[in-house]
């Protein structure tokens, strides 16, 4: 499954192989490194220089705080500012914990419980075990990659928001289109 796209998964979350020592080290992984020093976005953005031959991860020599990840269907742009910042958010538990209760089977589904701090532990003792933000995208994109292995599916169509590529819109017609 996902022939053209597995370079950018590889990229994004690591390989999936059962060999961790093998590992090769992705953009999710240095980013939660970067958390667990008190590294900066600069950092992370210098960390994630060597982890790509270009063919999938390129740098913008105009703007220093952005990358851009080459996908099948176009080049996408990311700037980093924040980024460190952001990730070291922690989970709200009680959000966690309303949402693993929800009457909506599917939102119960999602929050089912893996990112509960266990009752009565040290918030600081967990520290290195929380889940991020990153963590949590990385567990998610690992389900869908499961599920996804586990069908018969032809193509997954990109959902584009916005017809001008503009952050922050959503075009409800279009996506639905």
């Amino acid at each position: 499954f996902g022939l053209k796209s597995q370079p950018v998964i590889d990229l994004i979350m690591g390989p999936e192989d059962d060999d961790s020592r093998a590992r090769r080290p992705s953009i999710l992984s240095h980013l939660t490194d970067a958390c667990k020093i008190q590294g900066q976005d600069s950092s992370f953005l210098q960390s994630i220089r060597g982890i790509d031959d270009g063919n999938v991860l390129t740098f913008v020599k105009l703007r220093p705080n952005n990358f851009c990840v080459k996908f099948y269907a176009g080049v996408i742009e990311y700037t980093t500012t924040a980024w460190v910042a952001k990730n070291r958010d922690r989970l709200n538990q009680s959000a966690v914990s309303v949402l693993a209760e929800s009457a909506n089977a599917l939102v119960r589904e999602l929050w089912d419980g893996r990112f509960r701090n266990e009752p009565g532990a040290d918030v600081a003792q967990n520290r290195g075990t929380s889940h991020t933000v990153a963590s949590f995208y990385k567990e998610q994109l690992q389900r869908l990659m499961k599920t996804l292995r586990t069908t018969s599916c032809h193509f997954v169509r990109c959902v584009l928001p916005n017809a001008a590529k503009q952050q922050g819109r959503f075009d409800g017609g279009l996506v639905l289109e």
